[in-house]
């Protein structure tokens, strides 16, 4: 092909790249939830593993006043455990190992409560492992300290099983640890370089890696927040999170991994099932996710999601199987200390509900005074053991369930109130009539939880 028709395609591949983030709304979406001088999002969309969308906004360094690319790596947290997921699954594949393998069999030593556990119960956070790690106290005193996997996993492996294996879910950061250093017992070689070799390499997911201290080209520096100020994130070592939570990657390598996994190039139809379906627990009864992933609905669309984070950055990816449509947001802040932070689930599930052309409302703020707020304002009572109440205080309105927290709620047109930085809403329906209700919707529920004035 010659340079002119190189040329002529690269410019219809970007103009139909172009005309997708458009038709999706991506940039309006993006400048909905962040600034071009705050810290930033980038957003990626593809169908059938080709990119229809691919932005970004915001800052990658705020210091520097560098902004954020499409294409930059960050730290992409629990996503990492798909990556070790289907590393087990590969060498179970090649008879390397069985999931239903004791880990006694791998983890010299260790004391499981006198009952088998098996790599299975890790994979699916049901070997009843407890482990501290997400913890205020742990984050804040420990997470700096250097540690190795073999003193992670002797550190871990006795006195922290609490439940019977296969009772119920817990999720353990630690558990993926271990499975980490299971496929370094079985290959005789790194975590880090047999993915590279079964998974990287082969798919061309040249910006993936194991995080490290050494200075990674295109990363963008994490925060998080003091109140709406963001700052820079405290410090982590993220030997902690070995396996479970230690991955660079970018957008479009994610999405690359992701087709590839859901396609069956990876894995055979046989465990790529195994992966994807749900977890049974011992009583019979199965959990709404699969291994890692939460096995939802948008609409009228089965939904694989699954959420990432460490300190300094967030991240959210959907997937779509029978679209075979693929969302994911990077953020480079965190929710640690709340704030302004924004959850890229929100941000990747509005842009889904965009694509399936799922009704939401606007979002924006009305301005009521307070005569027009006694209209909505009241207790209302879900059902005998709940009440949800709906205050207005100092010109604002609150909503609160129960004994629980004052949410803040933000009027919009059409007797409707937003929860800010959700995606929750609800509407006040037959306003002064005797059946007044609010109408809950909860995270692209097309079905209200409806609750009625007293």
């Amino acid at each position: 092909m010659n340079l002119i028709k190189l040329v002529i395609l690269a410019g219809v591949l970007f103009a139909g790249k172009l005309a997708a983030c458009e038709n999706l709304n991506v940039k309006k979406e993006l400048q909905r939830f962040t600034s071009s001088d705050s810290v930033g999002l980038s957003v990626l969309i593809a169908k059938k593993g080709k990119v229809l969308c691919s932005e970004a906004l915001g800052m990658a360094n705020l210091e520097m006043s560098v902004p954020r690319k499409p294409n930059d790596i960050f730290e992409i947290g629990s996503l990492t455990k798909q990556f070790t997921a289907a590393a087990i699954l590969l060498l179970a594949q090649d008879n390397k190992l069985a999931l239903s393998d004791s880990i006694s069999q791998y983890i010299a030593g260790i004391n499981t409560t006198q009952v088998t556990v098996t790599l299975q119960h890790l994979l699916s956070h049901t070997s009843g492992l407890v482990d501290p790690i997400n913890e205020p106290n742990f984050l804040a005193t420990r997470v700096q300290e250097s540690i190795s996997l073999v003193e992670l996993v002797d550190t871990f492996k006795n006195d922290h099983w609490v439940y019977l294996p296969g009772e119920r879910g817990v999720y353990s950061n630690v558990g993926y640890s271990m499975l980490a250093y299971v496929i370094e017992q079985v290959t005789q070689s790194t975590y880090q370089d047999f993915l590279a070799k079964r998974i990287f390499e082969p798919l061309g997911l040249l910006s993936t890696s194991q995080a490290s201290f050494a200075v990674t080209k295109r990363k963008v520096t994490g925060y998080t927040y003091n109140q709406n100020t963001p700052r820079q994130h405290d410090l982590l070592n993220l030997n902690w999170a070995y396996g479970a939570a230690d991955l660079l990657s970018n957008t479009q390598d994610l999405s690359r991994f992701t087709h590839a996994l859901m396609q069956g190039d990876i894995l055979t139809k046989k465990y790529t099932d195994i992966l994807l379906s749900p977890i049974t627990f011992n009583d019979g009864t199965e959990s709404n996710g699969s291994f890692n992933y939460s096995l939802a609905t948008i609409g009228q669309s089965k939904a694989l999601r699954m959420s990432g984070s460490t300190l300094g950055y967030s991240s959210h990816s959907i997937y779509l199987p029978a679209e075979q449509m693929y969302f994911v947001v990077s953020n480079n802040s965190d929710g640690v200390n709340g704030g302004a932070w924004i959850p890229p689930a929100t941000v990747a599930s509005k842009l889904a509900a965009n694509y399936l052309s799922i009704p939401l409302p606007d979002y924006l703020e009305l301005e009521l005074d307070a005569s027009v707020a006694e209209k909505y304002i009241g207790n209302y009572r879900l059902d005998t053991e709940t009440q949800i109440t709906l205050t207005y205080q100092n010109s604002q309105f609150y909503y609160q369930r129960n004994d629980g927290p004052l949410a803040r709620v933000i009027p919009m047109g059409n007797d409707q109130f937003y929860f800010p930085d959700t995606l929750n809403y609800f509407q006040i329906s037959n306003t002064g009539a005797a059946k007044q209700s609010m109408d809950f919707y909860d995270f692209l529920s097309d079905q209200p939880e409806i609750a009625f004035l007293k």
